[in-house]
């Protein structure tokens, strides 16, 4: 098929021959003989393009555009206003409305059928723009490793969640988590089994966090959190669940049970008295480093100040 194509006109035998013609030159047609029906089959339904009369009773075909051009989701269906009159001022009003052409009727067949197949390969390749930008947008801030935010990404999110902290008076946690000894797991199999057990943790991590958190990878065995809207004792709540499902997971290409874990280090905010967001970061740093310490395998606070 060439493309889905709805057509809204009030005069039935014309819809009739349309659907015709343009079902012989292979496109897949549905029509409406009001601007009522054609909006609800709109709403109902995806078309790659719109043939839409201008002089319609009840709704105008000017109307029925104002309408489509005002809801998101129909920004970019391409539409050929149909008319029996080729007055400047249509023509211009139904540009300036954002209908993308204009065909006086009785029209060449040809002229329609190019003017058509035009418009929507035209959408056809905007689409696969946007759905490139979207894979380059996501690629620039994620970590290729992991599939975490990356570096860039994560401090980004914590300055507007601190400003908006501090704006409106709300919690803010941080956790850092750094993967014990993963220095014996690189030398002990591999820096290639050591990079998907990097993958496989943070793959474990993100399934055990909670939607609105941000979840990113800082560097080398070292991840991120940032827990908005938690206090304290949320904040050590998650951070002891997350230490959990680590020790408790076995790893697909590790010998045993228990080889992975990880030490956390976390930090609150307005509990401790942190002036920027790199504070948090150097909190919770210094958190972890004590959790290191500790032990490994634990989760410690930040001492409030």
């Amino acid at each position: 098929m060439t493309g889905r194509v709805l057509i809204i006109d009030d005069d039935d035998e014309f819809l009739m021959m349309i659907r015709l013609l343009l079902s012989i030159n292979s496109f897949d047609v549905d029509t409406a003989n009001s601007g009522e029906e054609g909006l609800k089959k709109l709403d109902n339904s995806n078309y790659d393009l719109l043939l839409l009369d201008v002089m319609m009773p009840q709704m105008s075909g000017f109307e029925v555009l104002k309408k489509i051009r005002s809801d998101e989701k129909f920004i970019d269906l391409p539409v050929i206003m149909l008319t029996a009159k080729s007055e400047k001022e249509d023509v211009l009003e139904g540009i300036s409305l954002g209908a993308n052409d204009y065909i006086t009727k009785p029209f060449e067949t040809e002229i329609l059928i190019a003017k058509m197949k035009g418009l929507i390969k035209l959408k056809q390749l905007q689409e696969e723009l946007k759905q490139k930008n979207i894979i380059l947008e996501t690629l620039a801030i994620t970590d290729g490793l992991t599939g975490a935010y990356n570096h860039r990404y994560f401090y980004k999110r914590l300055t507007e969640e601190f400003e908006r902290a501090r704006r409106y008076g709300t919690s803010l946690s941080l956790i850092m988590i750094d993967i014990d000894f993963f220095k014996k797991i690189n030398d002990k199999y591999g820096h290639l089994i050591g990079d998907a057990v990097l993958a496989d943790l943070a793959k474990l991590l993100r399934q055990n966090i909670r939607k609105h958190d941000v979840f990113a990878r800082y560097g080398g065995e070292e991840f991120a959190i940032i827990l908005p809207h938690t206090n304290y004792e949320g904040a050590k709540h998650e951070a002891e669940r997350l230490r959990k499902a680590v020790e408790n997971n076995k790893f697909a290409h590790v010998e045993k049970e228990g080889e992975v874990t990880i030490s956390l280090g976390c930090v609150s905010y307005p509990d401790a008295s942190a002036e920027k967001p790199e504070d948090l970061v150097r909190f919770a740093d210094s958190a972890l480093y004590t959790a290191k310490n500790s032990g490994r395998n634990n989760v410690k606070f930040y001492k409030i100040q």
